[in-house]
Formats: structure tokens, C-alpha cells, sequence
């Protein structure tokens, strides 16, 4: 998810500084026919944006900003569309910025419970305590789902699941079950014990690989959960 924000913030900021560029090409008062293909390019820049977007977030008036730009310098009226370019500049992909800084930041992809859970260790730096912290929420969101012992853990509570002879899960084909016990054993086997029982410091790819998965795994069983929305 890191790489996906990354990319569409390395575009938006590609995006403004071709749209700086065609400002100033306004301010140097270059021909309708020349500032015509600029609009195009643009146009067609912040379309691909748009699609980019995450859901829920938008591009407020970047699309018809660009849009009025080709329609008047089209027709060779300079003047009408003028504003445009500095609108796009100073406002809309700021707009666009802030928007997927926004949805980055509240993470709204994530489970609500393992992101709270999560995010105070991540503010901290404190990368091993969240690794450990999500298996936690892991272990127990799925004694509670299944209604297994607690004291069950690790690969022997992923067999009570998702074993060959398990009545849960059984929606699933034996395939699917399989490959779902061997994702979840996988994780505790080789994540889970590697930082619950050593003093190791994760890399930024194990930590994004443990909170993506394991947000994955919440889902997969049925048990992610959204932030509630406040009645009043």
C-alpha cells in the first residue's frame, strides 16, 4: 500500500509541475495554438489522476479546469481560461495532495482495531512491539470467530481452523483451505516467532508485510472491521 500512495503522490507532484510549466507559458503569453496542445497534455494528465485516485478521495475541479482550458484555447479565446491554469496550480492538486494524504493517513483500508492498536507503537517507531501487538489481535480475533481455547496459539490454533479436518471454513475447497492454512501457519511460524522470540529489529518491508497480511487474514475469516461512524 506504501508503493501505491508513493505512486500517486510522485504523479500529482509530476502533474503540478508540468501545470507550473504551462502557467508560465500563460504568463509569457505564448499563441492559443501552442497553449492549446499544453491544455491537452494536461487534460489527459490529470484524467489519468483521477483514475488513480483512492476511493473516496477526488480531485475536486482539477477535470473541469482542464476541460475548459481545451474548449477555449480551442477557440482561440485566451482570456476565458486563463484562470484555469492558476486555479490548478494553487488549487486543485494541492487539493488532490491533501486528499490522499488524508486517506493514507487514516487508513481506511486497514481494520479499524489493529490500526488504533497499532499506530501509537508506529508514532514511537517502536516497529517490533506493533508486529507483536497485530498477532495479538490476530490470535484472539480468531479464538473469538471460531470460538476456540485461548490457550490454543500458533500453527496448532491455524490446523483447528483451516486443517483437512475442520469444520470451520467450509465454504472453502480443500485447495483454498489448504493454501489458507499454509498463509496463516506461514505467517506465525515465520513472522510471528521470529520477533515474539527474538530481540530483532524489523525492517520497513517485514512491518508492511505483518499489517497487510495480517489485515488480509482478517478479512479472509470473515472479521475486519470498520471504524463506526458517529450517530451524532
Amino acid at each position: 500500500m506504501l508503493l501505491y500512495v508513493d505512486e500517486v503522490l510522485r504523479e500529482i507532484a509530476a502533474t503540478a509541475e508540468y501545470a507550473r510549466i504551462v502557467r508560465q507559458k500563460f504568463e509569457q503569453g505564448r499563441p492559443a495554438e501552442e497553449l492549446l496542445l499544453d491544455a491537452k497534455a494536461l487534460h489527459a494528465r490529470a484524467v489519468s489522476l483521477d483514475a488513480m485516485m483512492p476511493e473516496n478521495a477526488d480531485t475536486g475541479n482539477l477535470l473541469r479546469h482542464t476541460h475548459f482550458m481545451v474548449y477555449w484555447l480551442d477557440r482561440d479565446d485566451i482570456g476565458s481560461c486563463a484562470q484555469d491554469i492558476v486555479d490548478i496550480v494553487d488549487h486543485d492538486l494541492p487539493h488532490c495532495k491533501a486528499e490522499v494524504e488524508k486517506w493514507s493517513r487514516e487508513l481506511v483500508y486497514v481494520d479499524a482495531e489493529l490500526r488504533d492498536q497499532v499506530l501509537p507503537l508506529l508514532r514511537t517507531k517502536q516497529f517490533d512491539s506493533a508486529i507483536r501487538k497485530a498477532f495479538v489481535i490476530l490470535k484472539a480475533r480468531l479464538c473469538a470467530k471460531f470460538g476456540l481455547d485461548e490457550a490454543q496459539d500458533g500453527v496448532p490454533l491455524i490446523n483447528q481452523i483451516f486443517g483437512a479436518n475442520s469444520q470451520h471454513m467450509t465454504h472453502l475447497d480443500p485447495g483454498e483451505k489448504q493454501a489458507y492454512r499454509d498463509l496463516f501457519a506461514g505467517l506465525f511460524g515465520l513472522l510471528r516467532n521470529k520477533f515474539a522470540h527474538n530481540n530483532v529489529e524489523p525492517t520497513l518491508s517485514e512491518l508492511d508485510t505483518v499489517l497487510s497480511s495480517i489485515n488480509l487474514c482478517l478479512s479472509v475469516i470473515g472479521d475486519f472491521r470498520r471504524e463506526q461512524e458517529d450517530p451524532f
